[in-house]
């Protein structure tokens, strides 16, 4: 073996699609994968590419050989350890690394011991440098191939265990300036009957969920019907799809064939970002609300699709009472999820470009997360981290569904709700440990002051958990203490 491609993944129940991109383009070079995850031990990582390249006992070891990592925000500060190391225990493998962490700072790996980093798409590039590794350049620019030439990434692995990641275009119509989409140009996309090829291979090995990482599954509105009506015709009742759409695309049409899906085929996020006109001027991001709002509440009222809207705390010109009316915006709207995402300044970006003039200060490290920003202070930011721990706990979860609904309609606006939450939960030190699901629930009852009505409620919520087996003795009624 003398090409291996190491993943490092953000969680186990991720798989690599970079890594079985470029493993289909270099076939002819035997590539062998290992993925890993940021939480494995740095020690187990380096033994098993190690052990990797080590040749059999009696035999000699194919030289020269290489190393392909891909690199993202997830992974950089890792994979720059790896490479330090690794370029001392095994000298003479060449590493190449590639990805968006690669491409935009091809100077921090080379400085760590990399021997070559790859700008652009890989397929193209890495077979040339697998061929003539004695004279990799420092730096290789990776043209576009067209996407019927890119390989099926699954043709020989389909993790049945993990979510798999399938693209059908690459690019993006958008040009929001917090994203890398506009610094890889025009959009493509893989001819539609191999897709629907493909979707099929999925469906037949029944994997959970297939992940589109389209950044706009809809932009092209007639592909994405005949995908959408293909997936309806041919589910096979388990396998779910996820999209990432722009909900102010659908029309009458759309809709009608998503009321036809079944229920669980789909499941769509849906980036709304913010609803502050400044803020989205700022950011170059120009899309209907009041559009998306009116689809959104459609495909609710449908029963059939979950749907996952995404917010961005930190965007410049955001402070925390527009905020405060974005969340408020996105949350009426009943998402299955509401994901309270931060502002990165990623590499390449053209937010990370304008940040000094628009007053955006960030960490230095991945995931270059904002720490403040002109209208947002440091304090304003810890605020709102809290506010995503407590829609994680009890909104997204779906724990305490009727419980959390009685308390919110008491409440003028659910953003205060949700702060109101976090400041009782942070005063009870909840959040300095993690709390089993019969504590999130307990929780919930002393906020709302131990009220009857409330742990009616509760009981009803905790009994419907399908892991639940029994009441604790706190939700029992007089009569059930009594047995």
């Amino acid at each position: 073996m003398n090409t291996l491609i190491v993943a490092i993944n953000a969680k186990y129940i991720h798989s690599s699609l970079a890594a079985r991109c470029l493993a289909g383009a270099v076939k002819e070079f035997e590539p062998k994968i290992l993925e890993f995850t940021i939480n494995t031990p740095k020690d187990f990582i380096l033994g098993e590419i190690f052990a990797a390249f080590e040749p059999p006992s009696g035999e000699t070891a194919k030289e020269p050989a290489a190393l392909c990592l891909p690199c993202y925000i997830w992974n950089i500060c890792l994979v720059t350890y790896l490479v330090t190391v690794i370029k001392k225990i095994l000298p003479r493998v060449k590493i190449i690394c590639g990805g968006p962490e690669a491409a935009f700072d091809p100077e921090r790996l080379l400085n760590a011991g990399a021997d070559c980093v790859v700008c652009g798409e890989g397929e193209e590039i890495l077979p040339r440098l697998l061929a003539d590794l004695d004279n990799l350049p420092r730096v290789a620019d990776g043209a576009p191939l067209g996407m019927d030439a890119l390989p099926f990434a699954y043709a020989d692995d389909i993790p049945k265990d993990k979510i798999i990641y399938y693209e059908s275009s690459r690019g993006c119509p958008f040009r929001c300036k917090y994203c890398l989409s506009p610094a890889t140009g025009g959009l493509r996309f893989l001819p539609l009957p191999r897709v629907l090829d493909e979707l099929k291979i999925f469906l037949v090995t029944r994997v959970k969920q297939v992940k589109f990482v389209d950044r706009t599954f809809n932009a092209d509105k007639s592909r994405a019907l005949a995908i959408w009506k293909f997936l309806i015709e041919n589910t096979n009742g388990l396998t779910n799809f996820h999209f990432e759409i722009s909900a102010d695309l659908l029309d009458s049409e759309a809709l009608a064939v998503l009321r036809a899906a079944p229920k669980g085929l789909f499941q769509f996020e849906i980036g709304v970002q913010s609803t502050h006109e400044i803020t989205l001027e700022i950011i170059d991001r120009h899309a209907n609300f009041e559009k998306l709002a009116e689809n959104v509440r459609a495909v609710h009222a449908f029963g059939n699709i979950h749907q996952h809207l995404d917010l961005i705390a930190g965007l410049p010109g955001e402070n925390l009472a527009a905020f405060r009316k974005s969340f408020d915006d996105v949350f009426a709207l009943e998402p299955e999820q509401l994901q309270l995402g931060f502002l990165k300044l990623l590499k390449g970006s053209a937010l990370r470009a304008e940040a000094g003039e628009l007053g955006i200060v960030a960490q230095d490290e991945a995931p270059y997360e904002v720490l403040y920003t002109r209208e947002l202070s440091y304090a304003d930011l810890r605020l709102l981290k809290g506010v995503e721990q407590m829609v994680e706990t009890f909104y997204n979860s779906g724990m305490s569904a009727k419980t959390l609904k009685f308390l919110l309609e008491r409440e003028d606006l659910p953003f205060d709700f949700f702060v109101r939450l976090w400041k009782f939960y942070k005063a009870g030190g909840y959040d300095k440990v993690s709390q089993s699901k019969q504590t999130v629930f307990k929780i919930l009852y002393e906020f709302a002051d131990r009220a009857d009505e409330v742990k009616d409620l509760l009981r009803e919520d905790f009994l419907t958990r399908e892991y639940q087996k029994y009441l604790p003795d706190w939700l029992k009624m007089p009569a059930e203490m009594a047995r």
